[in-house]
Protein backbone atom coordinates (compact mmCIF):
# COMPACT_ATOMS: atom_id res chain seq x y z
CA UNK A 1 0.00 0.00 0.00
CA UNK A 2 1.36 3.39 -0.99
CA UNK A 3 0.68 6.43 1.18
CA UNK A 4 0.29 9.89 -0.30
CA UNK A 5 1.24 12.99 1.66
CA UNK A 6 -1.57 15.46 1.98
CA UNK A 7 -0.63 19.13 2.03
CA UNK A 8 -2.56 20.97 4.75
CA UNK A 9 -2.55 24.20 2.75
CA UNK A 10 -2.90 25.42 -0.79
CA UNK A 11 -0.88 28.45 -1.87
CA UNK A 12 -1.91 30.35 -4.98
CA UNK A 13 -0.20 33.00 -7.06
CA UNK A 14 -1.63 36.52 -7.12
CA UNK A 15 -3.32 37.37 -10.42
CA UNK A 16 -1.89 39.99 -12.78
CA UNK A 17 -2.54 43.49 -11.44
CA UNK A 18 -1.83 42.38 -7.86
CA UNK A 19 1.29 41.56 -5.85
CA UNK A 20 2.01 39.27 -2.92
CA UNK A 21 2.04 41.20 0.37
CA UNK A 22 2.51 38.86 3.29
CA UNK A 23 -0.54 36.66 3.61
CA UNK A 24 -2.66 38.27 0.89
CA UNK A 25 -2.63 39.79 -2.57
CA UNK A 26 -2.85 43.57 -2.87
CA UNK A 27 -3.86 45.64 -5.91
CA UNK A 28 -1.08 47.56 -7.59
CA UNK A 29 -1.41 51.25 -6.74
CA UNK A 30 -2.25 53.85 -9.35
CA UNK A 31 0.89 54.66 -11.36
CA UNK A 32 2.01 51.00 -11.21
CA UNK A 33 1.14 47.68 -12.88
CA UNK A 34 1.85 43.92 -12.76
CA UNK A 35 1.68 42.04 -16.06
CA UNK A 36 2.07 38.48 -14.79
CA UNK A 37 0.67 36.16 -12.14
CA UNK A 38 2.78 35.70 -9.04
CA UNK A 39 4.30 39.18 -8.91
CA UNK A 40 6.03 40.15 -5.66
CA UNK A 41 6.06 43.83 -6.63
CA UNK A 42 4.39 46.15 -9.13
CA UNK A 43 6.35 48.05 -11.77
CA UNK A 44 6.04 51.84 -12.06
CA UNK A 45 4.57 53.33 -15.22
CA UNK A 46 7.41 54.25 -17.57
CA UNK A 47 8.19 57.89 -18.35
CA UNK A 48 5.75 59.15 -20.97
CA UNK A 49 2.94 56.90 -19.69
CA UNK A 50 0.47 57.11 -16.79
CA UNK A 51 -2.45 55.31 -15.17
CA UNK A 52 -4.92 56.24 -12.43
CA UNK A 53 -6.23 52.64 -12.44
CA UNK A 54 -5.73 50.57 -9.29
CA UNK A 55 -4.94 46.90 -9.97
CA UNK A 56 -3.70 47.53 -13.51
CA UNK A 57 -2.61 44.37 -15.36
CA UNK A 58 -1.41 45.97 -18.60
CA UNK A 59 1.26 48.57 -19.27
CA UNK A 60 0.26 52.17 -18.60
CA UNK A 61 -1.32 54.35 -21.29
CA UNK A 62 0.87 56.62 -23.40
CA UNK A 63 0.54 60.37 -22.92
CA UNK A 64 -0.96 62.19 -25.88
CA UNK A 65 0.51 65.07 -27.86
CA UNK A 66 1.04 68.17 -25.73
CA UNK A 67 1.34 66.13 -22.52
CA UNK A 68 4.14 64.45 -20.53
CA UNK A 69 4.67 62.23 -17.47
CA UNK A 70 7.57 61.12 -15.32
CA UNK A 71 8.09 57.58 -14.01
CA UNK A 72 5.23 56.21 -11.87
CA UNK A 73 2.73 58.97 -12.64
CA UNK A 74 -1.03 58.59 -12.29
CA UNK A 75 -1.83 61.23 -14.94
CA UNK A 76 -0.18 63.00 -17.84
CA UNK A 77 0.45 66.72 -17.37
CA UNK A 78 -0.01 69.46 -19.94
CA UNK A 79 3.12 70.97 -21.42
CA UNK A 80 3.94 74.29 -19.70
CA UNK A 81 2.37 77.49 -21.08
CA UNK A 82 3.83 78.64 -24.41
CA UNK A 83 5.24 75.14 -25.12
CA UNK A 84 3.93 72.23 -27.16
CA UNK A 85 4.99 68.85 -28.49
CA UNK A 86 3.33 66.87 -31.24
CA UNK A 87 5.20 63.79 -29.98
CA UNK A 88 3.31 61.22 -27.90
CA UNK A 89 4.81 59.57 -24.84
CA UNK A 90 7.01 62.39 -23.59
CA UNK A 91 8.72 61.64 -20.31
Amino acid sequence: MTETATTPYHCEECVAGKYAAGVECQDCWAGKFALVRGSVACSPCAAGTASAEVGRNTTCGMCGAGKYAGVGQTACSDCPPSTYSAERGLG
